[in-house]
Parts: C-alpha cells; structure tokens; sequence
C-alpha cells in the first residue's frame, strides 16, 4: 500500500512541476495578435518552441519514470506480445508485396487475363 502512495505522490509532484513549467512558459512568450507575428519574430517563436519541447520532455520523463516502475515486472510479457504484433504486421505487409492484380491477372478480369493490354516480361 505504501508503495502506491508513493507512486500517486511522484505522479501528483511532477504534474505540479510541470504545470508550473508550462505556465512559466506562457507568460515568457505571450500569444501574438498579428499573423505575420512569425516573420518578424522567428527566433522568439523558436524559442518558445524550444521551452516547450523542453517542458515536453521533462514530462514525459518523470511519467515514463514512474510508469517504468510501475510495469518493471512486467516488461518480459509485453516485449513478447510487442514482437508478436511486429511478425504479424511483417506476414500481412508481405503477404501484401506478393499479391499482384493487374494485367494479365485472372482475378482483374474474372477470364483468365483478357484485359486487351499487352504484359511486358523483362
């Protein structure tokens, strides 16, 4: 039980921590009016770019710090179902390369290829 304490109070902390980043954020670099605001002001868009990928990142690093603690035992079972899903995805994208409709085709006619195209066999 203490140890779900602990993990809400680090999820609590560091959404304060970031909601606080984020509203730091907005005030440094207001909300412009004009809507060739980014021609002139470039490099101060890119920094608020920057600030934000920053905060960004900060909080997807503590989320996936306390998520990585709390899916630790389980990371085995789901790097198999993970690798799973990649052989199926990889057998229907190659099931899908070999299938060809077009000239010559039984299947574009429904006659056994009388399309009135003339197939080039390189």
């Amino acid at each position: 039980m203490r140890y779900w304490a602990y993990f809400a109070a680090k999820l609590v902390v560091a959404a304060v921590a970031v909601r606080g980043l984020l509203k730091l954020v907005v005030s440094a670099f207001p909300a412009s009016k004009d809507p060739y605001a980014p021609l002139g002001q470039g490099l101060n868009f890119l920094l608020c770019d920057l600030a934000l990928m920053v905060v960004f990142l900060i909080a997807a690093g503590a989320l996936s710090g306390t998520g990585a603690a709390f899916l630790a035992d389980k990371m085995p079972i789901i790097a198999i179902v993970l690798a799973i899903a990649a052989a199926i995805v990889f057998a229907v994208a190659a099931r899908r390369k070999t299938r060809t409709s077009g000239c010559g085709d039984s299947r574009s006619t429904g006659s056994g290829g009388g399309c009135g195209c003339t197939p080039s066999h390189v």
